[in-house]
């Protein structure tokens, strides 16, 4: 199970493009989830708990720096 489309809550310097920062950054776009966050039905995410996208966002920003604003599943 992947956290896709991940936007993340960067600063940009004048000028700078979020892809630029993104990326001088070293932050993914998708980034495979641990197996603990995964549905107990393989991909089927129809009813996940809302409660794991919370999980699932601080997991990402405790593993890489930067908070999340937004991904999908």
């Amino acid at each position: 199970m992947f956290a896709d489309n991940i936007i993340w809550d960067i600063d940009l310097e004048e000028g700078e493009t979020y892809e630029a920062a993104r990326a001088e950054l070293e932050l993914p776009k998708c980034v495979e989830l641990p197996k603990r966050f995964w549905p107990e039905d393989g991909d089927n995410i129809e009813g996940y708990p809302s409660e794991y996208f919370e999980d699932i966002s601080k997991w990402l920003s405790d593993e890489y720096g930067y908070c999340v604003e937004s991904f999908s599943l």
